[in-house]
């Protein structure tokens, strides 16, 4: 797609700031969405966490 076919934007600083607005609270958004599925797995599959948790520590206190 080619920059002429894109529909021209009028490109003033409250366009932009708006739209860094929008990208702001979509990564926000997001990034709560995933902290409650982290919170809700380890709250049904805590286990699931302890072994995962024990074989990153593991692998990191490993001595070569």
């Amino acid at each position: 797609m080619k920059g002429s076919d894109a529909p021209q934007y009028p490109k003033t600083h409250f366009s932009t700031f708006t739209r860094f607005l929008g990208q702001f609270f979509m990564g926000v958004s997001n990034s709560l969405g995933y902290l409650t599925v982290a919170l809700l797995w380890s709250e049904f599959y805590p286990e699931l966490y302890t072994r995962i948790g024990t074989k990153l520590i593991a692998t990191v206190t490993k001595k070569d």
